[in-house]
């Protein structure tokens, strides 16, 4: 048993490293893609893209290694069936489980260590891609900016450009939002315009041609409150020609070592389990204190002064008094005041209320985030397994090695997981699921199917034999044949 178990392990430990090498590969081209625009024209020097490079493939192991499983123990079992190796096994007396068993404990290990990964190694380095990905984006700001697509890689602005010809390099149909600054914020959109930057690459020159720029004016003596239903003035300044300088460093900087490191992206399994019980917490606390200093305090207000001075005795101000009937003894004047007054104090709650839910909403998704992080990253240590379970049971059913069936075996079940991945953190993050759900909605689908697969491959089922489907619709296709003639 020895001797064919370290025979096996080295039908499988080959495959292994090729396909995951071919798996890093094939991911990493994909990922690449989406940041292709981003890189080119950007002048970064040669340790710059090589540590890219290198912090964007440790970010895609807990991916490529249960594909390279998926695939390795396909070709690996596959190959054996095809050679009849595992027929002579069984004639042997050895179940296929047991001869799985050498590679069942080499993926438990690699598991295993795909777990200590996602803790140690992973969150430092999917925070240093991304800060790495921004210090890319803010050298030569001008050439991120994408039909359709708000961009904020300028400090302060937002710019939307609706069409940008290449080859003219002009601009058209231009929104800014300026937010710079302590002035009110203003919206400014032009037909068409220019862009470029000034000799020293410190300042981007936005020229503008026939648009409008739209801003608020206020007084400082007067200002109302954030929540007041007072008209604001507005102003409206028409266009024919604008010059637009903004402060920018075209220069590659890298960011400090801290930045980003308190985002959940960042963060290892028990820092994770400890900002969502803060945030929790936090949610909870700032409910209380809302429903304390607002809710309880618009039902239980008492009148102003200045509406019930004529109505009510100054003995009888600190009684128990009915509503009704102060309202009814009040002139139409004083009426109306009170009435405008209970409806501007009514939207003052409902502003309030509006804006608790929208602060509770962020607050909710900050912790769906957290636990959806944590759980997802223990289901990807796992999945190495799981993906055994699918891979070597149906190679020893379809008894096919090689680079062709077990590639295209390989990817359905890859593509299924990522679906169902994909969907799993919509789930969670958008339609405001349960994260434990969201996290494990792939593993709880490919773990059914994987102990059907070894189920059925270790019993030896005809029900999974493709040769017996092929001679049933062949007698079927005859029989009609024969009928007809």
């Amino acid at each position: 048993m020895k001797r064919l178990y370290v025979y096996i392990l080295k039908k499988f430990f080959g495959p292994l490293i090729a396909t995951f090498f071919v798996s890093i590969f094939v991911l990493f081209m994909q990922f690449l893609w989406l940041y292709v625009d981003d890189l080119v024209g950007k002048g970064l020097d040669t340790m710059v893209v090589l540590e890219f490079v290198f912090q964007a493939i440790l970010t895609l192991l807990p991916r490529s290694v249960p594909l390279a499983v998926l695939l390795a123990s396909l070709m690996t079992f596959g190959n054996m069936g095809e050679k009849l190796e595992l027929l002579s096994i069984k004639a042997a007396g050895v179940s296929l489980f047991r001869a799985m068993t050498p590679v069942i404990i080499l993926v438990t290990f690699v598991s295993v260590a795909m777990l200590y990964f996602n803790n140690d190694v992973y969150p430092e380095a999917f925070r240093k891609m991304r800060v790495l990905i921004y210090d890319i984006k803010r050298a030569k700001p001008e050439l991120s900016f994408k039909n359709e697509v708000f961009n904020t890689d300028i400090p302060g602005l937002t710019v939307r450009i609706g069409k940008k010809d290449i080859k003219t390099g002009m601009l058209h149909n231009v929104m800014i939002y300026d937010q710079r600054g302590n002035n009110e914020p203003t919206v400014t959109r032009a037909d068409s315009g220019l862009m470029e930057t000034t000799e020293d690459k410190r300042h981007l020159i936005l020229t503008l041609f026939d648009g409008k720029t739209y801003g608020e004016v206020r007084e400082e003596k007067n200002k109302p409150s954030k929540n007041s239903d007072f008209a604001q003035p507005f102003r409206r300044d028409t266009f024919q020609k604008q010059t637009v300088l903004f402060e920018i460093d075209e220069n590659f900087k890298k960011s400090s070592d801290d930045a980003a490191k308190n985002q959940y992206f960042s963060k290892d399994y028990k820092q994770l389990a400890e900002s969502y019980d803060s945030l929790v917490t936090l949610d909870d606390k700032r409910a209380e204190l809302f429903y304390l200093s607002k809710i309880k305090f618009a039902y239980h207000k008492n009148l102003p002064e200045s509406r019930t001075k004529n109505v009510i005795n100054p003995v009888q101000r600190n009684t128990d008094y009915d509503l009704d009937s102060l309202f009814v003894m009040m002139n139409k004047r004083q009426q109306e005041s009170t009435i405008n007054y209970a409806l501007q104090s009514a939207r003052k709650v409902k502003n309030n209320i509006m804006e608790r839910d929208r602060e509770e909403e962020n607050i909710l998704y900050n912790t769906r985030r957290h636990l959806f992080e944590l759980n997802n990253r223990i289901a990807l240590a796992l999945l190495s397994l799981i993906m055994f379970f699918i891979g070597a049971p149906l190679g020893a059913i379809v008894r096919k090695g090689g680079l062709g069936l077990p590639v295209v075996l390989s990817v359905f079940f890859f593509v299924l997981y990522y679906i169902i991945d994909n969907f799993g953190r919509h789930l969670t993050y958008n339609a405001g699921h349960s994260a434990y759900v969201g996290a494990w909605l792939s593993t709880m689908v490919l773990l059914p199917i994987g102990i059907f697969l070894t189920r059925q491959a270790t019993s030896d089922s005809v029900i999974m034999n493709v040769e017996n489907y092929y001679l049933f619709f062949k007698k079927i296709f005859k029989k009609n044949k024969n009928e007809r003639g």
